[in-house]
């Protein structure tokens, strides 16, 4: 049930149900991670990653070795480059033991440009692996390390330039999604 490895075969115990807690825990995490870069929402980030966790994206355009706080503002004062930008994850690994946990998340970014003179725009396109380590630490599942590990990367031109619709995307706590989940706030069910 940790590894990945006996698809297929479960027994339901209690440590197999901790277990699924914990990766599911671990998982909303990974998506924090990625929604709180879109979003430059520096508290969410930080509620992902315990206070003396290690950022590391070897030099390739991100924190190198840095603590949360650091590597938020260094993506926070990065991304503003940029016109827009997603953070996508996929492929999410994870193993638990107990109150630790390992995990490979596969990750693609797109970093559109700003509109040059002629009114054109490229994307950046960087795709690698999140390697991490986590732990519980009073009951919260949170991170210890991240290692980038850096697969391709490659541009391309921006066919539409356009964003938005229906309010609109906006890189902070205006976002239609932050009204969406306030929304059940207070909600019975």
């Amino acid at each position: 049930m940790t590894s990945g490895t006996e698809v297929g075969r479960c027994e339901v115990t209690g440590q197999a149900l901790a277990e699924l807690l914990a990766e599911r825990d671990i998982r909303n995490q990974i998506h924090n991670y990625a929604r709180a870069q879109d979003r430059f929402d520096t508290d969410l980030f930080l509620s992902v990653c315990h206070p003396d966790c290690v950022i590391d994206y070897g030099g390739k355009g991100g924190p190198d070795k840095s603590s949360p706080r650091e590597a938020i503002e260094i993506f926070n004062n990065g991304h503003t480059r940029f016109a827009s930008h997603l953070h996508f994850v996929s492929n999410i690994t994870i193993k638990v033991v107990g109150d630790r946990a390992v995990s490979e998340t596969y990750v693609h970014a797109v970093l559109r440009t700003h509109e040059d003179e002629d009114g054109k725009s490229t994307n950046l396109h960087a795709r690698g692996r999140y390697l991490d380590r986590w732990s519980r630490r009073d009951g919260r599942w949170a991170m210890d390390q991240r290692l980038l590990v850096h697969e391709l990367t490659w541009r391309d031109e921006a066919v539409d330039g356009r964003r938005g619709g229906q309010g609109g995307p906006t890189r902070d706590r205006d976002d239609p999604v932050y009204a969406a989940f306030a929304a059940l706030d207070g909600a019975t069910a």
